[in-house]
């Protein structure tokens, strides 16, 4: 184990969620001489870190989760722009929806906007 993730493990032991979202980082990955892969983990390490609305977190577990709608709502709700915008565009294309509501992505993009990420600024115009 490197030390990188004792340092980190004892930062997130003490629920910092910054150290939370860096050491599943490592575990989501694994990095030779690190840490092995163990997604596991690394889900349960995002998933304490989003609890601790640390936005890029929820992001990061929404895409370990295959942009399920589910976690992208939850890392939206977060105010993570990348998530408004990710869900703004499942919505538009009928990911994981019944079908496309594109009411619903207009939504999402306009919230993503307003908080300044270029590709949903791009969207709305």
């Amino acid at each position: 184990m490197g030390k990188a993730v004792e340092i980190y493990t004892q930062a997130s032991d003490k629920n910092w969620p910054v150290a939370q979202c860096n050491l599943a980082h490592i575990y989501a990955y694994g990095y030779t001489g690190i840490a092995e892969k163990n997604i596991l983990l690394a889900r349960e390490l995002y998933a304490k870190a989003a609890a601790n609305n640390y936005s890029p977190a929820a992001v990061a577990l929404s895409m370990l989760d295959g942009h399920s709608l589910d976690a992208l709502l939850a890392a939206a709700e977060t105010g993570a722009p990348e998530a408004m915008y990710n869900l703004g565009v499942a919505y538009q294309d009928g990911i994981n929806t019944q079908e496309p509501n594109l009411d619903k992505a207009m939504y999402w993009f306009e919230k993503a906007a307003k908080k300044k990420f270029p590709p949903a600024q791009f969207r709305v115009g």
